[in-house]
């Protein structure tokens, strides 16, 4: 028990060094509800399949510049502080979004699950999606057509 409260303080630290770990150049980072343009955000997030949850868990991202061709590099840890995958996009000034799966889990190696989580996170990371939406519009919720919901809360963190 010593060690899991141990671990759960580490928790914010450990997280925000996996979601810097493909950075490679400066940034300022910013509180959750930091200005669209850059900085540092986290969210919660449950998915949902068919109406019944699946999984809960934390999405942290660090924002570039994100308007003008600018890129995301952005980590999944579940709640149990297992990262699920981390993930670069980017996206250009028409709205079209670029994603690249990294290092997900082993469950999520399937070639039709990332498909489909690529798919997701272009239509979670489009224009007029989870990165435009303004703090009194949370929970945001998309739901993608292979029947899966995916609910964000900003983070405290």
């Amino acid at each position: 028990m010593k060690y899991v409260s141990t671990l759960l303080m580490l928790l914010p630290i450990l997280l925000s060094c996996s979601a810097s770990r493909n950075t490679t150049s400066s940034y300022s980072a910013g509180p959750a509800g930091a200005a669209p343009d850059g900085g540092r955000r986290s969210w919660s997030v449950s998915v949902f399949r068919d109406g019944s949850p699946m999984i809960t868990g934390i999405m942290i991202a660090d924002l570039r510049d994100i308007y003008s061709g600018g890129e995301i590099a952005a980590t999944m840890v579940n709640e149990f502080g297992v990262r699920a995958f981390d993930f670069e996009a980017s996206r250009s000034l028409s709205g079209k979004v670029k994603v690249k799966l990294l290092s997900p889990m082993k469950a999520l190696s399937n070639p039709f699950i990332r498909c489909m989580l690529r798919k997701d996170l272009k239509g979670i990371l489009s224009l007029g999606g989870l990165l435009e939406t303004s703090e009194g519009d949370y929970p945001y919720r998309y739901s993608s057509s292979s029947g899966m919901e995916y609910v964000f809360s900003l983070s405290g963190m």
